[in-house]
């Protein structure tokens, strides 16, 4: 009879404490709701917590920004050690950056071109693919010079044939630019 008395007893008292702490939650909202209104209605206020908003929220981006910056550069080291192998880059041979033995490829193995299909050694692939598109070789080394290949596809814009062009000028035109003397007077008769 005694347990059964004090089983109740534990009841009523967690009953009440409940019930306290929910009358004691049921305040607060109601406290908050208040602190709403007052706040909505207030512009002042709300403005001010806008701004402190606002603030916060730059001072934490910054801080955050600042905390990813030095751990990728390892100002700051992480707490253990795995986690700071995680990022180191590997610089042994025959290793690829991520410390991955890297795959062999047979040097029997041939690419068709993609613009001329011609097949082409793994090896020399990626080069012969950017001369066939025209992005590699002498031609790109000329263009990059600033000289334009002419039709001849010669680039050399000192050649004495293109000095010859250059220094004289189209027979039906004059010094100024004017049509010639000769050929005005052609026109005439």
């Amino acid at each position: 009879m005694a347990d059964s008395h004090l089983d109740t007893v534990s009841s009523i008292d967690e009953s009440q404490s409940e019930d306290s702490e929910i009358k004691r939650l049921q305040w607060a909202v109601e406290k908050l709701e208040e602190l709403k209104d007052h706040l909505s209605k207030d512009v002042g206020t709300r403005i001010l917590v806008e701004i402190f908003t606002s603030i916060i929220d730059s001072l934490v981006r910054d801080v955050c920004t600042d905390v990813h910056r030095d751990i990728c550069f390892d100002v700051v080291p992480l707490c253990n050690e795995e986690s700071q192998n995680l990022n180191r880059i590997v610089q042994a041979a025959g290793y690829d950056v991520h410390g991955q033995i890297p795959e062999k490829v047979p040097k029997s193995e041939f690419f068709n071109c993609d613009h001329c299909a011609q097949k082409i050694g793994a090896a020399k692939y990626a080069a012969h693919l950017a001369k066939c598109m025209g992005h590699g070789g002498r031609q790109r080394a000329s263009r990059s010079a600033g000289t334009a290949p002419t039709e001849s596809g010669s680039a050399n814009t000192t050649s004495p044939s293109n000095l010859r062009n250059l220094s004289s000028p189209p027979a039906n035109v004059g010094s100024s630019g004017n049509v010639s003397p000769v050929q005005a007077a052609s026109r005439v008769t």
